[in-house]
């Protein structure tokens, strides 16, 4: 799935089976065709090929439309792509499909047509910004696991870090018994393990690929 290109900003897609509604959408739209970049389809079954193509932030659906409603479409959408955010639109107040659009869709709004602008308006900007902070969420949340991977292998090839114990302050915890008997035996403690430590360098740098390793 490729990612949205920095210069057109956010990616909105909009599905309706009328083309007259999606012209009208467009119009009322207008203002933000530098800030959006956006996509009308009358087809919901082309709607998820696009979706599986590339990335969109936000996406906003007509209910009832032929072969596939709008609620099986943003339910297929939440499945495919679970960051883009889901508006449903509709000229029908179907109490049994509003509920089958939040719970099986988790559609973020629902609005009627005709939907006045403010109320469009102020709903895309909201699910961008919620779109928006899921993916960067899901990023941080990557990001945390590679670095706890890291540090495991870190770990894993150098015990002696696992040995370091913090109090709440960070500082390091020394228990009594595992200080040296005497200053000698400091020494030679000290030495082994810079030699260990020398030796895990030369040994990581090589390993990935990165020459003379840069503490």
């Amino acid at each position: 799935m490729s990612e949205a290109p920095e210069n057109h900003g956010y990616r909105v897609l909009f599905v309706d089976d009328e083309s007259r509604v999606l012209e009208g959408l467009h119009r009322m739209l207008h203002a933000y065709d530098k800030v959006w970049q956006m996509t009308f389809l009358t087809d919901p079954r082309e709607a998820l090929d696009v979706v599986e193509a590339e990335q969109f932030h936000a996406v906003v659906s007509d209910m009832r439309m032929p072969g596939m409603n709008g609620v099986e479409l943003l339910t297929e959408i939440r499945r495919r792509s679970p960051n883009t955010a889901r508006i449903m639109l509709t000229g029908h107040a179907d109490i049994e499909l509003v509920q089958r659009a939040v719970n099986e869709g988790e559609v973020y709004r629902f609005l009627t047509k005709p939907c006045i602008p403010f109320d469009l308006i102020k709903a895309l900007c909201d699910a961008l910004e919620l779109s928006a902070l899921k993916r960067e969420s899901g990023r941080m949340l990557k990001r945390f696991r590679e670095q706890n991977q890291a540090l495991a292998e870190l770990e894993a090839g150098h015990p002696v870090i696992a040995k370091v114990r913090k109090d709440a302050s960070g500082a390091m915890i020394v228990d009594e018994e595992d200080l040296p008997d005497t200053v000698t035996d400091l020494v030679v403690e000290i030495r082994a393990e810079i030699d260990r430590s020398d030796s895990f360098n030369e040994r990581f740098g090589e390993e990935k690929g990165c020459g003379e390793p840069k503490w």
